[in-house]
């Protein structure tokens, strides 16, 4: 009988061992699937899908606060917070960056200094916003003429040249742009570039190629180059490639006479300089614009 008892305690115990690994399986199961929906809504937030990225970052805000793992969820809520600036509701996102900084202060996350710094960053941005130029590019209404307007390129060549020298990646081909070869060797070092998988000599490439394209006034393949640039510097995270692009985009734009998009891109292009602190892009941009108009 002690022998039978002895047998079932062996085997209590073995199954309070077999317990404990499944619920940290269980737990590191948990984490991969929070990790994956964080990635997924970065990725989206990458892309500016920002529907899909808000979407998985709200599946993955409810695990983190069903796990109780405050700074996780603290984590996403600015990430949440992310999403909302770069869609330009800068209220909403000042809001989910004071709940996780309300959070970070109350465990003493170390991340507490860095979320404090970016409210006040946010906040510069949308002071910025209110009270520069592009609030009057907003709302400037320009009646669609009957003809594209005609572009003075005496004025904005050295301008445009201006602008796509900002973006550093461009500085190593800059010796090519005044070569009467310069396509064809800005083609082949696109190929090299491809071929050894330099995305940011890529991105800098097709916009010096689009930029040549615009002043050559070859629209159609002057859109293909930037846009394709645009793709490449957003996957980057490249704010002053992107906004260099959208500049030049909304230069081809006036040329097409869409004015609606001249005044979207612009925009944009300066929003994305001032986010990043550029005061030189950003005036060089407005500089640019005005000129466009001056006529």
């Amino acid at each position: 009988m002690f022998i039978q008892i002895l047998g079932v305690f062996d085997i209590l115990k073995k199954k309070e061992m077999s317990l404990q690994y499944y619920l940290q399986r269980l737990y590191e199961i948990q984490e991969e699937e929070l990790d994956v929906l964080i990635s997924i809504g970065a990725y989206y937030l990458q892309e500016d899908n920002f529907e899909d990225s808000l979407n998985y970052f709200e599946k993955a805000l409810r695990m983190a606060i069903d796990m109780d793992d405050d700074e996780m969820e603290a984590f996403i809520i600015d990430s949440i917070g992310d999403v909302y600036l770069n869609s330009r509701n800068i209220d909403k996102a000042l809001e989910y960056y004071k709940e996780a900084m309300r959070i970070y202060f109350s465990i003493k996350s170390p991340l507490k200094d860095e979320i404090k710094e970016k409210i006040k960053e946010v906040k510069k941005i949308k002071a910025a916003i209110d009270i520069t130029e592009i609030s009057q590019i907003k709302e400037r209404k320009v009646p669609e003429p009957e003809e594209p307007p005609e572009l003075n390129l005496e004025k904005l060549n050295s301008k445009l040249d201006f602008v796509v020298n900002m973006v550093d990646s461009t500085s190593i081909y800059s010796s090519y742009s005044n070569d009467k070869e310069a396509v064809s060797h800005l083609k082949d070092a696109f190929r090299i570039s491809r071929d050894i998988g330099d995305e940011a000599g890529e991105a800098a490439l097709l916009l010096m190629l689009g930029n040549i394209a615009l002043k050559q006034k070859e629209y159609t393949d002057a859109k293909k180059y930037l846009e394709d640039s645009k793709t490449f510097f957003r996957r980057l995270g490249d704010e002053k490639g992107t906004g260099v692009t959208m500049v030049l985009l909304g230069t081809l734009n006036f040329a097409l006479g869409d004015m609606q998009e001249v005044s979207d891109n612009f925009r944009n292009a300066v929003e994305k300089f001032q986010k990043i602190g550029n005061k030189d892009a950003e005036s060089a941009a407005i500089d640019l614009l005005n000129t466009l108009y001056e006529d």
